[in-house]
């Protein structure tokens, strides 16, 4: 059994990574402070023996970062053999004066801890370019690749600054040239729409004007027409009746003093015709 113990602590102890060559603080310049990079160690796992970086990463600046890319180089001896690795890391930093933290009831010591040290790595950065033991780090060099936060962006490499807040005011405002250019010409169409409208409306309203004269003129000789022809009609009655009477007062004339029975029988129908119309006697 105490074999069997013996035989497990020594296993267990064969996959927890080894420290080698603890450097000192290395200090990245960025914006109002520094990035600081320490406890930085050269590890070896040590079922694997490959090579890795153990180090805790402190915000010095006053904003938190939300993209941080990192070029690490190290230079160090495996068992009497110079080795160089290089690694790019990236990540991201919070910060104590984010409103993510407002809420946060810390004393003054734990907010510088919970604003200065906000990562730490360990055996995380493995570089497996060959299984190698008994490593010592001789430098290790970290430099600054990019970093980008909501306000800027950094080329660590050409030292170029990007006012990302401009920027993104120079887009609004494009925006807004955009917005305002195209209300312009919505509002040009619009206008030449409502002209054309307002032309197709006249025009619709001066054939109205035109079809309703149209059918005013025609009705009104229509009009004149009937009462012509009324009035021819009415001038051929009234002849009728003229001669109607004429004749009956001739037929009374010539038989007023005549006996019924010297009347002939024409006489007598003219007599009974004119009766019937009232006009014998004729009035």
């Amino acid at each position: 059994m105490l074999r069997l113990v013996l035989r497990y602590l020594i296993l267990a102890a064969s996959f927890l990574p080894a420290a080698y060559g603890a450097g000192g603080d290395i200090t990245i310049p960025l914006e109002d402070g520094s990035l600081v990079i320490q406890n930085v160690q050269l590890t070896m796992d040590g079922y694997l023996a490959v090579p890795g970086l153990s180090f805790t990463l402190r915000n010095r600046t006053s904003s938190p970062w939300m993209k941080l890319k990192l070029q690490f180089e190290i230079d160090a001896r495996c068992s009497g053999e110079a080795r160089h690795w290089s690694r790019t890391e990236e990540t991201f930093l919070g910060w104590i004066g984010d409103p993510a933290f407002q809420h946060v009831n810390l004393s003054e010591e734990g907010k510088e801890k919970a604003s200065l040290t906000v990562r730490v790595y360990s055996g995380r950065m493995l570089f497996p370019q060959g299984k190698v033991d008994g490593c010592v780090a001789e430098t290790i060099k970290a430099t600054l690749v990019e970093a980008e936060n909501s306000r800027v962006r950094i080329d660590g490499v050409t030292g170029e600054r990007i006012d990302l807040e401009k920027q993104r005011a120079d887009a609004e405002a494009a925006e807004a040239e955009r917005e305002r250019i195209a209300a312009e010409e919505q509002a040009e169409r619009d206008r030449i729409a409502a002209e054309k409208q307002a032309k197709e409306d006249a025009a619709a309203a001066a054939r109205q004007k035109r079809l309703a004269a149209e059918r005013k003129k025609k009705q009104a000789e229509e009009d004149a027409r009937y009462a012509k022809a009324k009035a021819e009609q009415d001038a051929k009655e009234a002849e009728e009746r003229r001669q109607v009477r004429a004749a009956c007062s001739a037929v009374y004339q010539s038989t007023a003093d005549k006996k019924i029975g010297d009347l002939t029988v024409r006489e007598e129908q003219q007599v009974r015709a004119c009766q019937a119309l009232g006009l014998y006697p004729p009035h």
